[in-house]
């Protein structure tokens, strides 16, 4: 089995929940995978008590409420595994050195660590018996080993022939692992143990980090459900297991998961798949991208036999080619890395290509600079670059698999688990039940959704079929103003001139025809690709040259107050360059202030799909402020008889760290909340700060967004809805107060409260949602469609819940692609009482009003937009792959505000962002 050289275990990237920038389609494929950042308890804690609030006691979590009655009863398969643990105490230790006997440094290598404790565990303990290990410094074993509890002992282990390793133990803890189903059993007398779900979620993943390649917490193997997935990249096939603590007991949530390893490939040929031209120096883009890519990875070199089986790390890629890199040779002589090679192997075929370093940093030695063409990338690594948009393409084609197909793949993965032999699970007396396959759930039903008026006066109110509708025959609930200053800008040089007029007469009929009042462009201009040397400044020049006004007066100044207002640029791109997408997003929402859309030039054609003119254009009618659809039924008269604001709050730390797991920021947090009853008008703020972990100034945020909602109706809300996304379980439950962000986010947003206004004490509904809680169901005929999914309104509230928190599941969209992935509703505060029915219906019923398409969505849409709004201000900013901003000092002027996050104020009140 090829091994993990890199010993990050960094996460796999698998993330198609819909929370980036997406297609102009709606809510595509919902997968389970692993993913951290967010989810569920993420973090390490000790949870031995509810949260004790010094300042208002009542707002501590709530406890489980009764559960609701209201919808059809039908019954799910799950893929939660019951558990039956035996054991009573497990000891866990900390491993405070290992390191060889004759040498004084610590052993890094996580192989090697496992290897150690293996060996410790069966020949070094009192008694013969497995160790669960967590490749870090946490042993959990059932023997004591001889120690009393804070005391240590150093152990000396043979690992190989004449080989020893000294390894130092402390006991640190005795638990009680049946502390664990006691709280299960009596939530309210008893505390959660997290420390307990943490020891067993260690000893299910001891032995397989044996025989799989580690990737976090999900286990990969190559075999014969490995499939292409990009070039040189293979997607590996494997899973994830979470122990969790729920109400019908303790259970393994287990996944199938799949990640993207590197197939056994040369150097050239994988740049040659990658699209490269070789025949001439790289680019500079295409030398920062195979540079970014092969940093830490490891080869082979095949120009000498003694080197095929020796891996070698690269520090870098050489900025010169082989031909302009010169050493000293053994006679003194300046000798280049191509002469040397053609004197004494062979001339290189590509001497004009880079060559790789891969200097032994650690030793003292000479610099070694080999050629692209005789390296050889090993099998098995793991790829950590971001993936191409190739690739995003083939893995949802890859895990477009219907809930039934993915049961019974997972199926075949527990099997493949072997529980039943697995010696750490036998020496902890731990039993893997057959899966869940008749859970209790809810089929709720859809609220009516109401659009503009037709030819009577009156609205066009209907109730969606399973969650989906379309615009045909009916008009937009609203246009904020017809649309006449607008421009088209076509980047693809081989897009023909007679192709791009049908898209844009068709788009302006199609528009018309659904209420939205559109004239044509006022200018439509062709031009090459975006340059490399300062983008932005080019496009924004591109852009001013267009004639976008009705007084003929070109946009010269982004903040002359005197011209029109551009309402609209859309920007047919080159496909599948994301670079064009990033700059235009930055000239229009930070340079110059205006909404922008981007269309890859795929889709536009003659014969361009009505459903996809159709998608465009309800993302184009919400960003200029209108609004497409309203829910035709009245929200609960709990709700109603308050002036409210719903409020989505997220905290993102980008695509790229989000996948990797980082903790260090930037991190961007964004708040998104409705300004009118019917959900149409919202207000934003963000930030940017350092700890990825939780809002540092909630409070700053909410008093932005109250802000808006005072000048708008001169009154201040009674009641603060708030969406939390992303919070996990450690995040709420833990006791100390300056560790539960939950307790922290709280304060701070009551804190703004009173700075509105002293005596400003607005009711808070609390609700935090996740989508990531590796949890999926499987429905019958009466609940779901021919591949299994749920359809739209099942909601599960009973049996794998939290046995002590008020809290659901809920699937609100009908499935597109793949399996559709529930949402987690946890609610901590509610101060106005909400029955389960009325949370359940109320959260369901919003995800009809999402802007951007015409179905239900699978959270509600202030968190969506919060997701999206925080991801746009990466682009902006430019941190999302760790560089600098793009825009220059000059070009960004006044309207830069708020930790110099690059958003115009032109469109402070727009959903710019969707």
């Amino acid at each position: 089995i090829p091994v993990d050289v890199s010993g990050s275990g960094e996460p796999a990237n698998l993330d198609v929940s819909g929370s980036g920038e997406p297609a102009v389609v709606s809510e595509i494929a919902d997968l389970p995978v692993d993913e951290p950042g967010v989810g569920e308890a993420t973090m390490a804690m000790e949870a031995e008590a509810p949260v004790q609030r010094h300042v208002e006691p009542a707002r501590a979590p709530m406890f489980p409420i009764d559960e609701g009655t209201e919808g059809t009863r039908t019954r799910l398969k799950t893929n939660l595994l019951p558990l039956k643990i035996e054991v009573r105490t497990v000891y866990h230790f900390k491993i405070t050195t290992m390191m060889f006997e004759d040498r004084n440094a610590e052993i890094k290598n996580k192989d090697l660590r496992r290897k150690v404790v293996q060996k410790l565990g069966t020949h070094e303990f009192q008694e013969e018996t497995a160790l669960a290990y967590d490749a870090k410094d946490n042993v959990y074993g059932v023997f004591d080993g001889g120690l009393i509890l804070g005391s240590s002992v150093e152990k000396k282990v043979e690992v190989y022939e004449g080989k020893f390793v000294k390894v130092g133990l402390k006991l640190v803890n005795e638990m009680d692992v049946q502390s664990l189903l006691a709280y299960i059993r009596d939530p309210l007398t008893f505390s959660p143990r997290q420390d307990v779900l943490n020891m067993l979620s260690c000893v299910f993943q001891t032995s397989p980090a044996s025989r799989y390649l580690v990737v976090r917490n999900g286990f990969f193997r190559e075999g014969n459900d490995a499939r292409p997935w990009g070039p040189g990249v293979d997607a590996w096939l494997g899973y994830t297991m979470v122990p969790k603590a729920l109400r019908l007991g303790v259970h393994l949530s287990f996944n199938h998961s799949r990640t993207a390893v590197y197939r056994e490939i040369g150097v050239i040929e994988w740049l040659d798949s990658l699209r490269i031209y070789l025949r001439a120096p790289l680019s500079e883009r295409d030398w920062r991208r195979i540079s970014k890519e092969l940093k830490n990875m490891y080869v082979k070199t095949i120009h000498r036999p003694q080197d095929l089986d020796k891996p070698r790390k690269i520090n870098a890629v050489t900025p010169e080619s082989a031909e302009r890199i010169f050493f000293k040779d053994r006679d003194g002589n300046d000798i280049s890395v191509a002469q040397y090679f053609a004197e004494l192997y062979r001339p290189l075929n590509f001497p004009h290509l880079p060559c790789l370093d891969l200097t032994q940093r650690k030793r003292d030695g000479p610099n070694i600079w080999v050629p692209l063409e005789v390296c050889v990338i090993i099998r098995g690594q793991r790829r950590r670059s971001d993936p191409t948009d190739e690739m995003n393409a083939e893995r949802l084609r890859l895990e477009s698999i219907g809930a039934e197909e993915r049961m019974a793949m997972t199926d075949r993965l527990v099997a493949d688990a072997n529980f039943a032999d697995d010696p750490v699970l036998k020496a902890f007396k731990i039993q893997v039940n057959p899966r869940i396959s008749d859970l209790p759930a809810r089929l709720l039903k859809a609220p009516a959704v109401k659009y503009g008026t037709r030819s009577l006066n009156e609205g066009d109110r209907f109730r969606p079929s399973k969650g989906v509708w379309n615009m045909r025959d009916h008009r937009v609930y609203k246009s904020d103003a017809p649309l006449t200053r607008w421009g088209v800008l076509c980047l693809d040089p081989h897009k023909r001139r007679n192709d791009v007029d049908a898209f844009i007469r068709e788009l302006v009929n199609l528009g018309n025809e659904n209420g939205m009042k559109i004239s044509g462009p006022l200018s439509v201009e062709y031009g090459d690709n975006v340059p490399d040397a300062d983008p932005v400044r080019s496009l924004a020049a591109t852009v001013s040259s267009l004639d976008l006004n009705s007084d003929g007066q070109a946009l010269l100044k982004p903040n002359d107050a005197d011209k029109k207002e551009c309402q609209m640029l859309l920007v047919i791109k080159p496909d599948m360059d994301n670079n064009v997408y990033t700059t235009v997003k930055t000239v229009g929402d930070s340079v110059m202030g205006f909404p922008s859309q981007v269309v890859q030039a795929r889709y536009v054609g003659p014969h361009t799909n009505r459903q996809y003119h159709s998608n465009l254009l309800l993302k184009m009618n919400g960003k200029m402020g209108g609004a497409n659809h309203v829910l035709g039924d009245d929200l609960c008269p709990r709700i109603t008889e308050n002036v409210y604001m719903i409020c989505g709050m997220a905290l993102s730390t980008g695509k790229k760290r989000r996948r990797e797991g980082l903790v260090q920021g930037p991190a961007v947090a964004a708040v998104v909340a409705t300004v009118d009853p019917e959900m149409t008008k919202f207000a934003h703020a963000h930030c940017m700060q350092s700890d990825v972990r939780h809002v540092e100034d909630a409070g700053h945020l909410f008093k932005q967004v109250i802000g808006e909602f005072s000048s708008a109706w001169k009154n201040l809300p009674d009641v603060l809805i708030i969406y939390r996304e992303g919070l996990s379980e450690g995040g709420f439950l833990i006791a100390d107060a300056e560790q539960n962000y939950f307790h922290t986010e709280l304060e701070s947003i009551l804190k703004g409260c009173r700075d509105i206004r002293p005596d400003y004490q607005p009711k808070i509904v609390f609700i935090v949602v996740s989508k990531r809680n590796k949890t999926f169901f499987v429905a019958g005929p009466d609940a779901g469609d021919e591949k299994g999914n749920c359809q739209s309104g099942v909601v599960i509230d009973t049996d794998v819940v939290s046995p002590r928190l008020n809290e659901f599941f809920l699937i609100s969209h009908p499935g597109l692609k793949g399996t559709s992935r529930p949402t987690k509703y946890t609610v901590l505060v509610d101060d106005i009482g909400f029955t389960a029915d009325e949370i359940q219906q109320f959260c369901f019923h919003q995800c009809f009003t999402f802007a951007r398409c015409a179905r239900a969505v699978s959270i509600v849409p202030t968190v969506y937009y919060a997701q999206l709004y925080a991801l746009r201000v990466f682009l902006l900013s430019g941190t999302d792959d760790g560089t600098e901003s793009v825009i220059s000092d000059d070009l960004r002027g006044p309207q830069a505000h708020y930790n110099h996050v690059p958003t115009h104020s032109n469109l402070s009140d727009r959903l710019f962002f969707i």
